[in-house]
């Protein structure tokens, strides 16, 4: 993965997460809730985590009717290159959404946001997040319903939390629950684009192919996610992106 290639896909992570407006206006005014009030179709997202973020993408693809074109890019050559420059590939959705499909494009399309917000968070998927307390990380587990407390609701977390109260655990229950209630964690938010970088960069295997001072340079000269005025700014860049990958896999 070039560079380049990070600085698109960094770029596309932010905008995703600033449609929050937009998705939720969407959701709010307009023809959409006459429609939902009118077929009396819930808006429910919970059941898109249980596909990973790379999944998600692609259904959303797929129910847009940019599936054809997902699919092409898919199996050429330089897929991932086309892949991150797919918004001026394809120019727009190759057949117009039905009524139908509004409710599942919608919901998909909150499933996306909360899934980026809690890279932006954590360094984590929501998906990710989920899947690590299925496999006993309560800390991850908690993270994933403070972003969005639907996660609750997830067909695998109710088993989940069925399991727990046939063990009678009442305070791992009521961590839980108290996760929901309390939100994530606002004091993570200033680093917000700069968690997307950290986990495009680990993903694309940036590290292993690239020098620490190509890095360093993209994000705090071209890109300026990170202050470079400061004492040791090249080793706290590093340093504070070693924790974040180390807390993402622990």
């Amino acid at each position: 993965m070039t560079l380049e290639e990070v600085a698109r896909f960094q770029g596309f992570l932010s905008a995703v997460s600033g449609l929050e407006g937009e998705i939720r206006k969407l959701a709010t005014d307009g023809w959409v809730p006459k429609f939902l009030r009118r077929t009396g179709v819930p808006l429910y997202w919970s059941w898109c985590y249980e596909f990973s973020l790379a999944e998600l993408l692609a259904l959303v693809f797929q129910a847009t009717g940019m599936g054809g074109a997902f699919l092409e890019i898919a199996k050429s050559e330089n897929a991932h290159a086309r892949l991150l420059a797919w918004p001026e590939e394809v120019e727009g959705p190759s057949a117009v959404i039905k009524p139908r499909q509004v409710v599942l494009v919608l919901s998909m399309l909150f499933a996306l946001l909360y899934s980026v917000k809690a890279i932006g968070f954590h360094s984590l998927s929501l998906s990710d997040l989920v899947r690590k307390g299925l496999e006993g990380d309560d800390v991850a587990l908690r993270r994933a319903i403070a972003i969005d407390p639907t996660v609750l609701s997830m067909p695998s977390v109710v088993g989940y939390v069925g399991g727990l109260q046939l063990r009678g655990e009442p305070r791992r229950l009521r961590q839980l629950y108290l996760a929901a209630a309390k939100g994530p964690n606002k004091q993570l938010q200033p680093y917000w684009n700069l968690r997307y970088m950290e986990r495009v960069l680990t993903e694309g295997r940036v590290f292993e192919s690239h020098s620490r001072e190509a890095i360093y340079d993209l994000v705090t000269q071209r890109l300026r996610l990170y202050d470079a005025r400061g004492q040791d700014s090249f080793k706290g860049l590093f340093t504070t992106l070693a924790r974040w990958r180390e807390n993402a896999t622990t």
